[in-house]
Parts: C-alpha cells; sequence; structure tokens
C-alpha cells in the first residue's frame, strides 16, 4: 500500500485542486444550469447580491436551494434559498482539463526529479561487477 499513497495523492490533488469557476452558456435556462452543475456547486449572482457559492445546489419551486460553501456567522442558517427570478448568472464548478494536465506533468517530474536525487545521492548506478 506505500506505493499507491504518493500516486493516489497526486491523483487526488490533480483532479480535486484544479477545479475553477465556469459560466453556464447564457442561453441555458438557470434552473437547468443549476441541475447540470457537477456535484450541486453553483455560484450565484443576483440582482441583490454579489454572489453566493452552494453546495447542494438544486431547484425547488421558484429558487435556488443549496447550503453555504463558507461558514455563515452565529444565527445565520447553512441553507440558504434565492428567488431564480433574481438571478442573473450562475457559474458552476468544474475541472479545468489544462490546470489538471499542467498539476499532472508537474507532479510526474517533481517525482523524476526527486528519484534522480535520491540515486545521484547514493552514489549512482554501477552496472557489472
Amino acid at each position: 500500500m506505500r506505493r499507491i499513497s504518493p500516486l493516489l495523492a497526486l491523483v487526488l490533488v490533480a483532479v480535486v485542486g484544479c477545479r475553477t469557476w465556469q459560466a453556464a452558456d447564457a442561453s441555458t435556462p438557470v434552473p437547468r444550469a443549476i441541475a447540470e452543475a457537477p456535484g450541486g456547486m453553483v455560484r450565484l449572482s443576483s440582482r441583490s447580491s454579489h454572489g453566493v457559492e452552494l453546495r447542494w445546489a438544486h431547484v425547488s419551486g421558484d429558487s435556488a436551494v443549496g447550503h453555504l460553501v463558507k461558514r455563515p456567522p452565529p444565527g445565520v442558517d447553512w441553507r440558504v434559498a434565492v428567488a431564480l427570478e433574481d438571478v442573473i448568472s450562475v457559474e458552476q464548478r468544474r475541472v479545468d482539463a489544462g490546470l489538471t494536465a499542467l498539476a499532472v506533468f508537474g507532479g510526474v517530474l517533481g517525482a523524476l526529479a526527486v528519484w534522480v536525487a535520491l540515486i545521484m545521492s547514493s552514489g549512482g548506478i554501477t552496472f557489472g561487477g
């Protein structure tokens, strides 16, 4: 299991760490943009707020409902609802393919550099007798 752990860590960092907010297509209706968001992660901009980040977002009646991503102040409920008619833009949290590829490539190069450094510090590789 020891050999799998670094590889698993690299994959998790690459996949989880390389996400970005992407605006939903303007022609997509707001309810559909919310429903299609991976993991229900959305950032909504409305007429009454600059932007609210929600997880587990879904449409309930005439509102987008979800839980705040960032911890609210004491006494404020985690669950929020935003009227669909007030939503002016929807952003979805998605994997950024370019950053993910760069992170994986950088991780592989870093692992190779560590491997070469270890070989060099141990006296190199000897062949034959």
